[in-house]
């Protein structure tokens, strides 16, 4: 639980970085309901495991069907509103191990949403050139009316069966699990996924997983809040997109064998190893690091995506020499991991200017799988250095240094709960 580097330090007591330490009195003192506990932690170690189990279960919404999980600020972050991405990711950093029907309900819950909602959206992101159904609603309108927001600003919803075929693997191994999982991912392919297939490139079009439209992590020229510019980022082709598209081709896949649907088990294997050969050819810079996307008019983004790296490497597109070539030179600082490298050239913070810390999670077990260390234990001190000023704040401003957005953030807390797990740091005697 100890980590040791030149600007950055988690020990028995504290995280030290250069902007100073965070102590154990600097932590709040939670009592989460939970009695999951460590088994011979530190004394800091002790007290942030239990600030992040409070936060937690700070998150969880109830409903008349169960639960789901909000995205942070103790349940009162963007008003309670459902979001797939920010819960699939969490429940893959560690949130399934410890939360499972809280997380089997999320799951459930935003199925519900989307799959009701389907390409329908506002005004303000309707484009004829889009695979779009406008309805006569302004964006504020749009999610008071539905909870969450419109497929424009979620087109890497693919990545929930992911979510759930991890959370099933590890509590819910039943056949009427997975049924109910492949015919859900039919559906989702049919209505949501397959009107984005490029036919002529092999990939699919699309936002760069977790990169919200129209902001200050694409290029400026193509504009800023605008309709043109959501248009613009959903015309692209994000290597981090399709990288989750063909972890839920492989998905399919196996489901389909498991449920005895041998050629549709074939079908999906074909059209999972073309979309990874796609990937290969396509979204590789020469040097073999992943581009961040392909451009419109077919010209590839010097830049990378830390998550474009990271699930080319754990999703399998890219292995062997090929993932050491892909991860091997990208910046890790003490602050964090660049999402973007090289950042835009203008000087706002947010998706551009930043680190995040569930991004470092994702590329720091990439790195390990890529080159075969151990990251454990700086990924640990990373997501304890977000707890300056309140607990696991969303992102690390790159201009100072310091964790900025909201706090109790669910996808930090989790890669901190997930990598305890997976070190055997939680006492198995206190889970019920």
């Amino acid at each position: 639980m100890l980590y040791h580097s030149q600007m950055l330090k988690l020990t028995e007591t504290a995280v030290i970085d250069e902007l100073g330490a965070i102590s154990i009195d600097d932590l709040p003192d939670r009592s989460p309901k939970s009695s999951v506990r460590l088994k011979n932690p530190t004394p800091f170690m002790e007290k942030l495991w239990r600030c992040a189990l409070y936060d937690v279960e700070s998150n969880i919404c109830r409903i008349d069907k169960g639960f789901y999980f909000a995205a942070g600020g103790r349940g009162k972050g963007w008003n309670g509103m459902v979001f797939t991405r920010d819960l699939g990711f969490s429940g893959i950093l560690g949130l399934n191990r410890l939360y499972p029907q809280e997380m089997y309900d999320s799951i459930r819950t935003t199925r519900e949403v989307r799959l009701s909602i389907g390409l329908r959206v506002d005004r303000e992101h309707y484009h004829p050139d889009l695979p779009f159904e406008q309805e006569d609603l302004s964006e504020e309108e749009y999610k008071q009316k539905y909870g969450t927001n419109p497929y424009a600003r979620r087109s890497d919803d693919v990545l929930w069966l992911w979510w759930a075929e991890d959370l099933f693997s590890q509590h819910f191994d039943t056949e009427e699990n997975w049924t109910w999982l492949y015919e859900t991912g039919n559906c989702c392919f049919e209505k949501l996924y397959n009107p984005f297939y490029n036919q002529e490139t092999g990939l699919y079009k699309g936002q760069s997983s977790f990169v919200d439209i129209a902001g200050n992590g694409y290029p400026e020229s193509f504009g800023l809040h605008t309709i043109k510019a959501k248009r613009n980022c959903l015309t692209i082709e994000s290597s981090s997109t399709n990288c989750l598209y063909y972890k839920g081709m492989k998905i399919m896949a196996s489901l389909a064998k498991r449920l005895g649907k041998e050629e549709e088990h074939g079908d999906w294997e074909r059209r999972a190893e073309k979309l990874r050969n796609a990937i290969r050819v396509k979204l590789l810079h020469p040097d073999g690091t992943v581009s961040y996307f392909k451009h419109e008019d077919q010209h590839l983004e010097q830049r990378q995506h830390c998550l474009a790296t990271a699930f080319a490497v754990i999703c399998g597109v890219l292995d062997g020499e090929a993932a050491r070539d892909a991860v091997k030179d990208y910046p890790v600082a003490w602050w964090g991991v660049p999402l973007i490298y090289p950042f835009f050239p203008n000087g706002k913070c947010y998706h551009n200017n930043s680190a995040w810390p569930f991004c470092d999670a994702f590329f720091l077990r990439a790195r390990e799988k890529a080159l075969g260390i151990d990251e454990s234990a700086r990924e640990l001190a990373l997501l304890a250095r977000s707890c300056r000023g309140d607990t696991f704040h969303e992102w690390t401003n790159f201009h100072t240094k310091i964790p900025s957005g909201k706090s109790a953030q669910l996808w930090t807390i989790a890669p901190f709960i997930g990598r305890c797990c997976s070190m055997g740091l939680v006492d198995p005697a206190t889970i019920a």
